[in-house]
C-alpha cells in the first residue's frame, strides 16, 4: 500500500476547528450579532472535539499505514520525544507570553503581582501539564490551555489504546470508552448537575481524562478505516453521521454545553466526517485556506485568547459587536501566523 501521511483535508479539518474556536471567542460574548453567525460561534467550543478527534487520526494513521492494526507497536521512547519536541517549546513561550501579559495588566491597575497565580503550585502544574486536575488552575494563565494537558494525558494513554486494539480489536476499545465515559460523565451529572456556560468548576470533571476518551478512540477509528477501507463504509459513516448529528445539535443548542452524551455524539459527527472526507484532495481557495490555517493552527490556538483579551479597541470598534468580532479575529490570527514562524516552525524544520 503506498504511504500517504499528509492528507490535505485533515489539514483542512484542523484549521476549521482552530478557526472555530477563534470566531467562539471572538464573537460569543458579542450582543447584537447576525443570528446565523451568533449561533455558529456559540458552539465553537467544538472545535476543541474536533481536535481530540483529529488527534487519535493522525496518532494512529501512520501506524495502521504500515502495518496491520494487530501488529502495531509504539517506540515509547521515540514516540515520547517526538511530542514533547511538537508541542512542548511553542507552548512554554506561550505561557511566557501569558505571564508577560499579565503582569503588565496588574502594574496598570496597580494590583498585586500576587494576583496573578491562584496559587504555589500554578506555574509548576503548567509545566507538567497537570493544571487541569485542579479547580484553582484549571483556566489560570490562559484558559485554553486546559486541552493542551488533555491531550498530554491522552498521548500518555494512546501506547495502552494502541496495544489493545492489537489483542482485542478496535470496536471493543470504542465500546470499553464509550461506557467509561458514560458512566464517568454520568456520575458528573449526578454530583454537579449540568451547564449551558462555561464553568471551569464544572469543566473540570467533565473534561477531566476519562470523560473525554471515547472521541480519541473515535479519531482511531477513523485512521484504521481510511488507512484500510472496507466495503461500504463512506456509506455506513453518512447514515451514523446523520443520525447522531441531530441530537447532537439539540444537546448544545437547546440543553447544554457541560453534559453527558453531547462528547461522545460529537465524536462520532467527526470521525464520520473523517471517514467521509479524508483522502480528498483539496482544491477550492476555501479549501487552502483551511489547509493553510491548518499546519499552523497549534500556534493560532495557543496565543488566540491572550491576543483577544490584551487587544486596545477604538471606540469606534468597540461600539460595533461586528466590527469588535472582525477585528478580534484578524488579530488573532495575525499573531498566531507570527508566533508560528518564531516559536513552531523552527522545532518542525528540525524533526
Amino acid at each position: 500500500m503506498p504511504s500517504r501521511r499528509h492528507l490535505p483535508a485533515v489539514d483542512a479539518l484542523r484549521g476549521l476547528a482552530c478557526l472555530w474556536v477563534v470566531l467562539h471567542h471572538a464573537f460569543g460574548d458579542q450582543p447584537g450579532v447576525p443570528t446565523a453567525l451568533a449561533r455558529f460561534c456559540e458552539i465553537g467550543w467544538l472545535g476543541v472535539s474536533l481536535f481530540l478527534v483529529l488527534s487519535g487520526f493522525c496518532l494512529y494513521y501512520p501506524l495502521v499505514q504500515e502495518r496491520e492494526e494487530q501488529s502495531v507497536v509504539v517506540h515509547l521512547k521515540q514516540f515520547f520525544l517526538r511530542r514533547a519536541r511538537r508541542i512542548l517549546p511553542p507552548y512554554y513561550l506561550s505561557l511566557a507570553v501569558a505571564l508577560a501579559l499579565g503582569l503588565r495588566f496588574l502594574h496598570q491597575q496597580g494590583r498585586p503581582v500576587s494576583e496573578l497565580l491562584g496559587s504555589w503550585y500554578d506555574l509548576p502544574l503548567h509545566l507538567v501539564l497537570l493544571h487541569n486536575l485542579t479547580r484553582q488552575t484549571f483556566a489560570s494563565l490562559s484558559s485554553v490551555c486546559w486541552s493542551l494537558a488533555l491531550e498530554w494525558q491522552l498521548y500518555l494513554i494512546f501506547p495502552v489504546l494502541v496495544a489493545l486494539v492489537a489483542r482485542r480489536g478496535i470496536r471493543t476499545v470504542l465500546i470499553a470508552t464509550l461506557v467509561i465515559v458514560l458512566l464517568w460523565q454520568g456520575l458528573a451529572a449526578r454530583e454537579l448537575g449540568v451547564s449551558r456556560t462555561w464553568q471551569p468548576g464544572l469543566a473540570v470533571v467533565y473534561h477531566a481524562l476519562p470523560g473525554r476518551v471515547f472521541e480519541f478512540a473515535c479519531g482511531m477509528l477513523a485512521a484504521l478505516r481510511v488507512a484500510r477501507p472496507v466495503r461500504g463504509q463512506r456509506a455506513i459513516a453518512l447514515v451514523v453521521g446523520s443520525a447522531c448529528l441531530l441530537p447532537a445539535l439539540v444537546l448544545v443548542l437547546g440543553f447544554y454545553r457541560l453534559g453527558p452524551l453531547c462528547d461522545p455524539l460529537w465524536g462520532i459527527v467527526f470521525a464520520c466526517c473523517l471517514i467521509l472526507v479524508g483522502e480528498w484532495r483539496v482544491q477550492s481557495l476555501l479549501g487552502r485556506v483551511l489547509v493553510f490555517l491548518g499546519e499552523r493552527s497549534y500556534s493560532i490556538y495557543l496565543l488566540h485568547l491572550l491576543i483577544m483579551l490584551a487587544l486596545p479597541l477604538p471606540s469606534a470598534v468597540a461600539s460595533s459587536p461586528l466590527l469588535t468580532g472582525l477585528v478580534r479575529t484578524a488579530s488573532a490570527l495575525l499573531a498566531g501566523l507570527a508566533f508560528f514562524t518564531v516559536a513552531e516552525r523552527p522545532f518542525l524544520r528540525r524533526r
